[in-house]
């Protein structure tokens, strides 16, 4: 994978466990390996005010509303959704934005 080339960015994604579309009864979650990579990474996750909804119904919903409402109201915002419906960057936003196909595959290639 080059440094810059998103397809391939997206194939590496998308070659792990895809636990939206398999079984969960035969899954074996352990955190230590993300836990790992955070530690690595600074902690990042300790460095930003964050809301995380959970729930089976309107995730997707509650969460544009309340990024709306922060952009709106001069904040920075990150947000993440799944799926997406026609490209893979809406998955990712900053400011209401999708992110850059060419952001996307730097981070990939860095966290890779």
């Amino acid at each position: 994978m080059s440094q810059f080339d998103y397809q391939a960015a997206i194939d590496y994604i998308l070659s792990f466990a895809d636990y939206e579309r398999t079984s969960r009864s035969s899954a074996i979650f352990d955190t230590s390996r993300i836990g790992a990579l955070l530690e690595k990474l600074g902690r990042p996750h300790l460095a930003a005010e964050s809301v995380h909804i959970a729930g089976t119904k309107g995730k997707g919903s509650t969460a544009a509303m309340i990024d709306s409402i922060l952009t709106a109201s001069g904040y920075q915002t990150g947000l993440y959704t799944s799926p997406h419906l026609h490209s893979f960057t809406e998955r990712i936003r900053v400011d209401g934005k999708p992110i850059q196909e060419s952001d996307l595959a730097a981070l990939v290639w860095r966290l890779r």
